[in-house]
């Protein structure tokens, strides 16, 4: 009989326990979701929101941003209420004030963030429209190629009647 060659018995490991994780939350909850979601209506800005140490970093919410149509849709739409709050909140800060310098700077503020949260509502829309004499269309007239000298001289002289100054 042939001896069987001796294995040495490896000694098993103990198991190694991982604590649990501790610090900002990197995976997407919907709960977190929706209170970033209603912080941000309420008037907070993102940057506020996730400085609590229960929250995500902005880098994971804009990832969730890119990864998920739901969320940014409910996104995009507390940023809107957001502006209406911020429109909200200008008159009471204008009728509360006790310092009209920091009363103004913060009217200023969220005026300037509405505006760039929804233009289409809160920005000063300005429109320039552009008509010819007495409000008629504007005439057009152009110097071309095949024009003689006096032709195109004429049609210099005429603009140049058109406009004062």
């Amino acid at each position: 009989m042939s001896k069987k060659p001796k294995t040495k018995k490896l000694a098993k490991k103990p198991a190694v326990q991982t604590p649990a994780k501790t610090g900002r939350p990197s995976s997407y909850s919907e709960a977190i979701a929706e209170r970033i979601c209603t912080e941000l209506a309420l008037g907070r800005s993102l940057v506020t929101i996730c400085n609590a140490a229960d929250m995500p970093a902005r880098q994971t919410v804009f990832r969730w941003l890119d990864a998920d149509p739901a969320f940014r849709d409910r996104y995009a739409r507390a940023r809107e209420v957001q502006a209406d709050t911020f429109a909200d909140e200008i008159v009471d800060l204008a009728d509360k004030a006790e310092d009209a310098n920091l009363a103004r700077i913060q009217i200023d503020a969220r005026k300037w963030a509405a505006s760039k949260q929804r233009p289409s509502k809160y920005s000063e829309r300005v429109v320039n429209e552009l008509t010819g004499k007495d409000g008629a269309p504007i005439a057009v007239r152009q110097i071309k190629p095949t024009m003689t000298a006096q032709e195109a001289a004429e049609i210099y002289a005429e603009t140049l009647h058109d406009f004062p100054g």
